[in-house]
């Protein structure tokens, strides 16, 4: 609104006398296309940029192609206005019902749960595979965490139910909307936010999972459906919103035919102002004044990061220098427009650099020897922590400085070399053949599930990559409360032919 606002402020109407019921549930755009025989309509979908129906923009004619309607006349208003300079533009502005979406008191079809039931009858199932899990959701029965094994010719398989949806949970669920039906409740569904849309859904919640030994409570987990027009009921994210809580958004078309559930659409109407003289400048001078005018200031305000190697090994010598945008050099309006578009899409892309070390400086290497520097992993609701000879912890930072940590083990040689005698074949191989070493930390927080303490394998691996600071690491749990945590960097190339050939265990005097 404000720039409309800003545009009008510098323009006056001088031919036609006319009046617009313009609220904030429209929304319009003021475009300066340049000259044009004739105007079509151009549609743009908000949920599928350049297809279908959602906003419009008028365009010229010469330049649209087959398949788009003309706009007819009666559904634009035409009025001339003229700026402060006496630049005369005539802009057309689409009529537009602020109503125009699918009314869902006219839907006489089912509901949402009636939509539901055909899908969970169906017995239909979907799978997301991770690293080492496999999650299994049956629609309307269970959502399964499991991971197989083959030993031997047996299959060993380890399996958490995340919760459970029975048909009594169902009726339970149609006896309360029947309730609010005879009551005259309309429901409006809530919204979840996918890809960057406001997406309507219709949560199911199951129950009575696999004991938590966390909680000491049975897991349980939110499936969200979403309309999706081509979806085929499959697994869209699955993350862990608290402890042994999990939720789940599925895409499916089935909702689609709800109108409750379709997607919000932002439309976004086009106000197109085209010069009425030949050879007349496509904007008024003073707005493309205005707006170089804003640019410089914006271009004055903006810096950007590079980044480069320093004198020594592990600096990094970081410059902070202005953004440069020749104001002076842009050449007519296209050019000025260029220059607008490239600020807005945002000039902090990644400048070229060298790559730096701060994992190869030798004082950084020797405090992660002694467990000092720690690394860290994760991207979901638990992280891990790793300090080399220490311990390995596992954690979740929550709001107001909270914070839940589960130890997997802690290091002592003795256990470590234990280990190595009752399995040999985790000792270092010899030489060229040495691609990883593995240590045992034991003795964490006891399991509930098991009874024993916890204990993880840490597997440090060499993996070559473009930068050698890279640092990757994964967390398993192959067994209940079993863990294995992969360390892969080119640092471990560097380290492994130091490594003990009886223990694996790196002295730390090797960068001394």
């Amino acid at each position: 609104m404000v720039t409309k606002i800003i545009i009008f402020a510098l323009m006056c109407v001088t031919t036609i006398t006319a009046y617009y019921d313009i609220d904030d549930s429209l929304l319009y755009k003021i475009e300066f296309p340049g000259s044009g025989k004739s105007s079509q309509i151009i549609t743009e979908d908000s949920s599928s940029p350049g297809t279908g129906t959602g906003s419009e923009t008028v365009g010229d004619s010469s330049s649209v192609g087959s398949g788009l309607l003309d706009l007819a006349e009666k559904d634009l208003d035409s009025v001339v206005v003229t700026s402060v300079d006496n630049e005369q533009y005539r802009c057309t502005i689409p009529k537009v019902n602020a109503n125009d979406g699918s009314n869902s008191a006219d839907y006489t079809g089912l509901s949402v749960l009636g939509i539901l039931e055909k899908m969970f009858t169906q017995q239909t199932c979907a799978y997301r595979l991770e690293s080492y899990w496999t999650y299994e959701l049956c629609h309307g029965k269970h959502l399964r965490q499991y991971h197989e094994e083959r030993d031997g010719k047996s299959i060993k398989v380890q399996e958490y139910f995340l919760g459970k949806f029975t048909k009594e949970m169902y009726d339970s669920l149609v006896v309360e909307n029947d309730k609010d039906v005879a009551n005259g409740i309309t429901r409006h569904p809530p919204t979840k936010k996918i890809e960057g849309l406001n997406m309507p859904y219709h949560e199911i919640l199951m129950t009575d999972g696999t004991l938590c030994d966390l909680n000491k409570q049975p897991r349980r987990t939110r499936v969200l459906y979403v309309c999706y027009p081509a979806g085929k009921n499959e697994i869209y994210s699955f993350k862990e919103v608290s402890t042994c809580e999990y939720e789940v958004v599925v895409l499916t078309n089935v909702l689609c035919s709800h109108p409750n559930y379709k997607p919000e659409e932002s439309k976004e109407h086009s106000i197109s102002c085209r010069p009425v003289a030949d050879g007349q400048a496509r904007k008024p001078a003073k707005l493309t004044k205005m707006e170089v005018d804003s640019l410089k200031l914006r271009s004055e305000r903006l810096l950007e990061a590079h980044l480069s190697g320093g004198d020594k090994p592990g600096q990094v010598k970081i410059e902070i220098r202005p953004v440069q945008v020749d104001i002076d050099g842009i050449d007519g309006e296209e050019d000025l427009q260029e220059t607008i578009d490239r600020i807005r899409e945002g000039q902090w892309k990644e400048s070229k650099r060298e790559p730096f070390k701060p994992l190869m400086d030798p004082q950084v290497v020797k405090q992660f020897l002694k467990g000092e520097y720690c690394l860290y992993g994760g991207s979901g609701w638990w992280k891990y922590e790793f300090c080399y000879g220490k311990k390995v912890d596992q954690y979740h930072e929550e709001g107001g400085g909270k914070k839940t940590v589960v130890n997997l083990g802690w290091f002592t040689e003795e256990d470590h070399l234990a280990w190595l005698e009752k399995h040999p074949s985790k000792k270092p191989k010899e030489g060229t053949k040495r691609k990883q070493v593995s240590i045992l930390y034991s003795n964490g927080e006891v399991c509930e599930q098991t009874g024993q303490p916890r204990q993880i394998k840490v597997k440090l691996k060499c993996l070559a990559a473009d930068s050698p600071s890279t640092v990757s690491l994964y967390l398993m749990e192959p067994r209940p409360c079993e863990y294995v945590l992969g360390v892969e960097s080119p640092l471990v190339c560097d380290l492994l032919p130091h490594a003990d050939p009886q223990t694996g265990l790196f002295p730390v005097g090797i960068v001394d």
